[in-house]
């Protein structure tokens, strides 16, 4: 203020903010899509807790798989979910319940009013049954549209006998790069199904896909090592796991991996996750995506520096905005790389940012484009891999 100020008023001295600091964005906030008999229909409702799920959409009896689901979620680690309730199939309406119209936001498609998911767990229409493929190929593509990563369950005729009906089913599902456009990278799948106890009666068992279950025990990890760390290991313990249906072998595993597809096996007197491969993760692909900390990683990074640059939305496309871009980015990924997320010795070893006339054209100058290019060395594998950032500005004006 002033210090030769001699008669009351209100004063307003105009400072630059400047760019904030780019934050990072929640990494396991998981999706659940099935069957309740009550609670909102078509509508993401966010809980974090079992006990705040049943006073929304009721007790086992409601909503069997689901609820299992959730309970495995929330029981191995898992903070925040988002439910969506669908109706049940009937002898009066042929629709199965999933995936929905995007157009009038229902079903899998209701997820258009969430804000933002990590994971999306589907829990099938009719209980005990296998969620449809053409229902999880739509919903593939959707999490690669979101930037989410889905979770698959295993058919659930599926043994170590039968092997080649899960590589079918992966095959189905992933018919080839071309024509799915690379979605394996965000399609993660876990064998075999697992044994919990059955709230419907006392010593009973109940068999349920494991995705809700790993998506809890990949956001335990989130928390207590970081987004970057494979959750898999002895540390990756699964919780509430009464037994798991079968055995498999040394081999049973090493074919599987190779096909990017991870187990549930018991080590000692516990029930771990034992690899941590994408789909994409498939030896004949040879995809810089084949890990799912390094996908997930990536995700992380595109998605927090998208939203840490709104700002730009309202500076004009010119050197100076570059060079404020740039030293925002780099601090970013400075954090990480001090945090343990990135390989180096020191920071050129683990990044780079370039945003300048060597990324963006004229016209994309003059057409308000900034383009951003970022590389990153993930823990693994070490080397680079790259991704684009680009936002809209002000019009240049020449």
């Amino acid at each position: 203020m002033p210090g030769d100020l001699t008669h009351p008023g209100l004063f307003i001295k105009e400072a630059s903010q400047g760019p904030h600091p780019i934050t990072g964005v929640p990494t396991s906030v998981t999706a659940f899509v099935g069957v309740a008999q009550a609670g909102p229909l078509h509508s993401p409702l966010s809980i974090t807790s079992l006990t705040e799920f049943e006073s929304h959409f009721g007790s086992f009896t409601s909503a069997p798989d689901l609820w299992c689901s959730v309970r495995a979620f929330f029981d191995n680690g898992g903070k925040q979910a988002l439910v969506v309730r669908v109706r049940a199939p009937s002898p009066h309406r042929r629709t199965t319940g999933l995936p929905g119209s995007r157009a009038r936001k229902t079903e899998l498609y209701a997820l258009e009013r969430a804000e933002r998911f990590n994971f999306l767990c589907l829990t099938p229409v009719t209980p005990g049954a296998d969620v449809p493929l053409a229902t999880y190929r739509k919903a593939l593509a959707y999490c690669q549209e979101r930037r989410a990563m889905l979770l698959i369950d295993p058919p659930a005729e599926w043994e170590p006998s039968s092997s080649t009906l899960v590589h079918g089913f992966v095959n189905q599902l992933i018919p080839s790069q071309e024509t799915l456009g690379r979605t394996a990278a965000n399609a993660m799948l876990y064998v075999p199904r697992m044994y919990v106890d059955d709230p419907a009666a006392t010593g009973a068992l109940r068999l349920i896909g494991p995705s809700g279950a790993v998506a809890g025990v990949i956001a335990r990890t989130d928390e207590t090592l970081g987004v970057w760390k494979a959750p898999a290991g002895t540390e990756a313990t699964v919780a509430s796991v009464s037994r798991l249906p079968f055995m498999m072998s040394e081999d049973d595993v090493a074919s599987l991996s190779s096909q990017g597809i991870n187990c549930l096996r018991p080590v000692l007197d516990r029930i771990v996750v034992w690899g941590a491969h994408t789909l994409d993760g498939r030896d004949e692909l040879g995809s810089e995506w084949k890990y799912i900390n390094v996908r997930r990683f990536a995700l992380f990074l595109e998605s927090s520096i998208r939203e840490g640059l709104t700002w730009v939305a309202l500076e004009p496309n010119e050197e100076p905005l570059w060079t404020k871009v740039r030293q925002v980015v780099e601090q970013f990924l400075l954090g990480q790389w001090k945090h343990g997320a990135l390989s180096g010795t020191k920071p050129d070893e683990a990044f780079f940012v370039n945003c300048d006339q060597t990324t963006m054209t004229q016209q994309d100058v003059e057409q308000g484009r900034l383009v951003c290019l970022i590389g990153v060395a993930p823990i693994r594998p070490s080397e680079f891999i790259m991704f684009q950032i680009v936002k809209e500005t002000a019009l240049h004006l020449p």
